[in-house]
């Protein structure tokens, strides 16, 4: 059994930057609307060509920024974590996001 459980954590390892981007893009698809309302709050009263920079700037760097800065931290994290916990820890986030989507009507 201990086994399945190195050669099952071994292989997500081998993917878990993927796996940690995975999570963030869901995050952001779920939640992304609050910054995105926000940036439009924000910018209302601009003209157009402001806005459309400001738009460019929000969703290219702004989005770009957080994926990589949560993506990294949450895999810097979840590296500490033994084989059982990793497994464990990874099936149970997808299967968080899944909720919250669901909760959120996303699917």
């Amino acid at each position: 059994m201990q086994e399945i459980i190195n050669n099952t954590a071994g292989y997500l390892r081998g993917h878990g930057d993927i796996i940690c981007y995975a999570w963030t893009a869901a995050w952001l698809v779920l939640y992304g609307s609050v910054l995105a309302k926000f940036a439009k709050n924000v910018a209302r009263s601009w003209h157009f060509v402001f806005r459309v920079l400001f738009f460019i700037v929000v969703c290219g760097f702004a989005y770009g920024m957080l994926t990589v800065l949560i993506a990294s931290q949450i895999h810097q994290k979840l590296s500490r974590l033994n084989d059982s916990w990793y497994i464990v820890a990874v099936v149970s986030a997808f299967f968080l996001i899944g909720i919250l989507a669901e909760k959120k009507r996303q699917i």
